[in-house]
């Protein structure tokens, strides 16, 4: 049996990457100058049935006020940074997973931080007190926090 030469129809496959979802937990979402403050993503895809051989792994990047502040991989699904509270002032912070060949990118909601400068008391003493007329006299200062 003989066939006929012939071109077959043009056949396309699109293959989209799976969903994700990006979570971010933030602890403490109030700190003072100088305190440490961690910062968790969660990344989840959105049917675990589907879930490709050795998790989701990939790179999320945290962004403070839009400029990104940190970059970790995951770790079973999980992306971690830490660092220390270095300015006073009200944060936005978000996280955002890049994605990779078979799971897509997704962000997370953004989640404000504040920082505030600690108080501090000034006290003022002197000795000798009280003085006498052309006494030498000290004053001492001291600071302490609030």
């Amino acid at each position: 049996m003989k066939y006929a030469a012939g071109v077959s129809d043009v056949f396309v496959q699109i293959v989209n990457r799976h969903g994700t979802g990006t979570a971010l937990a933030v602890a403490p979402t109030f700190a003072f100058v100088g305190e440490a403050i961690e910062l968790t993503a969660t990344v989840t895809i959105s049917d675990p049935a589907i879930l490709l051989r050795g998790g989701i792994t990939g790179t999320v990047d945290f962004l403070l006020n839009g400029v990104t502040a940190g970059s970790a991989e995951l770790i079973d699904g999980h992306a971690h940074v830490s660092g220390t509270a270095s300015l006073a002032g009200v944060f936005t912070v978000t996280a955002s997973y890049r994605g990779n060949q078979s799971y897509a990118d997704s962000a997370a909601g953004a989640v404000l931080i504040t920082v505030a400068k600690r108080g501090s008391v000034v006290a003022l003493s002197s000795a000798p007190n009280p003085a006498t007329v052309n006494a030498a006299v000290v004053f001492t200062a001291s600071v302490a926090e609030a």
